[in-house]
């Protein structure tokens, strides 16, 4: 069976949803970016705290994974870029974790994972993306596909995902043959 994933043009809208000039916009954005871009699960996105961010080395910490094992991974320029703004300029609440709430009326700050289910609900909403199989964790399979699809093997992507086999990886990959094919 061939994994669901977006849609070029998918992925276009759900990037370009939020906006980077409010607190609220870009907390949304990086954490669409997490789950597109890196292949965060939604349950591994409100656990990650500020000092999981490894700055010199480019590195993201994810704790408290599906399999029980930490994994690093390696951020691009731009979204240390985007994290940074969001801690200096954009972040009120006071919290060690990365992503806070936006509702006064939770003692603790920290996102949970429905909030983040959210988050992405509504954006597909607005964005017109639907189809019960375009839930969250599209954008994993869509993470996956993309990963692989730029040249990178089943290792990195396995590794990258937090998948503790190879074969787990091969059912999120959609393989991109017309790319395949211009390459031999």
């Amino acid at each position: 069976m061939v994994p669901v994933i977006l849609s070029d043009d998918e992925q276009r809208k759900i990037r370009e949803h939020f906006t980077l000039h409010d607190e609220c916009g870009i907390r949304n954005f990086l954490i669409v970016s997490f789950m597109i871009d890196y292949g965060l699960r939604c349950a591994e996105i409100p656990n990650i705290m500020i000092h999981d961010i490894k700055w010199e080395s480019k590195l993201l910490l994810v704790r408290k994974t599906k399999t029980c094992n930490d994994r690093c991974i390696p951020l691009s320029n731009r979204t240390l870029s985007i994290l940074e703004t969001y801690l200096i300029q954009f972040r009120s609440r006071k919290s060690e974790y990365l992503f806070t709430t936006f509702n006064q009326r939770k003692q603790k700050p920290k996102m949970n994972t429905e909030e983040v289910r959210g988050v992405i609900r509504r954006a597909y909403l607005k964005e017109n993306i639907h189809g019960y199989w375009k839930g969250t964790h599209a954008l994993r399979r869509t993470a996956a596909s993309n990963l692989f699809n730029n040249m990178n093997s089943f290792k990195i992507v396995s590794d990258i995902l937090g998948h503790e086999s190879i074969d787990s990886t091969t059912s999120y990959v959609k393989v991109n043959f017309e790319l395949l094919r211009s390459i031999s």
